[in-house]
């Protein structure tokens, strides 16, 4: 039985299907396709947490925010702004955050943006995706929910497709 999904998908393996296409057009390989799933399962619970507030706050599937939205429009390169129109048929610079609450291959290739201006790279294993999750993505902030331990809790246990990512540790 399917669980209830938002964010625009169909199921819950479009999510997969997101986050291949986002690293098939900007690079990254399978600890990318992991990362970015493993934004999603603990961001949305791959996509079954029902979003309050679409428009503002965290938006879409991987939760943007305003400032990490605006900083994606400012920074990203022209190259890969380029890229992002011509596979997603958008310009990244007329794009509102409201565009990713709905557009999961939209929110998946943003996300796979903002990782990208991150310099350290991708870690190779789950258990280092959870760290730089905390660090780049949710922040250690007293404020900020979330914590490595249910980032690798909501890898394993929202992921229904993680047998089929190619990863050191699964």
């Amino acid at each position: 039985m399917s669980k209830k999904v938002y964010y625009g998908l169909q199921n819950q393996a479009e999510i997969v299907s997101a986050a291949r296409r986002a690293v098939r057009t900007f690079g990254g390989g399978d600890k990318a396709v992991s990362m970015l799933v493993g934004t999603a399962c603990t961001e949305t619970d791959m996509g079954t947490f029902k979003d309050k507030h679409p428009e503002k706050l965290g938006v879409g599937l991987n939760q943007f925010d305003l400032i990490r939205f605006k900083d994606l429009q400012t920074r990203t390169r022209r190259d890969n702004a380029n890229v992002f129109y011509k596979e997603y048929g958008v310009s990244l610079i007329d794009l509102e955050l409201e565009d990713l609450a709905y557009d999961p291959y939209l929110s998946m290739a943003c996300c796979r943006l903002a990782y990208i201006l991150i310099p350290e790279a991708i870690p190779e294993d789950v258990e280092g995706q959870a760290e730089y999750w905390k660090t780049h993505w949710n922040t250690y902030a007293k404020n900020a929910k979330g914590t490595p331990d249910e980032y690798l809790r909501d890898w394993f246990n929202h992921n229904p497709y993680r047998r089929m990512m190619t990863l050191n540790c699964a």
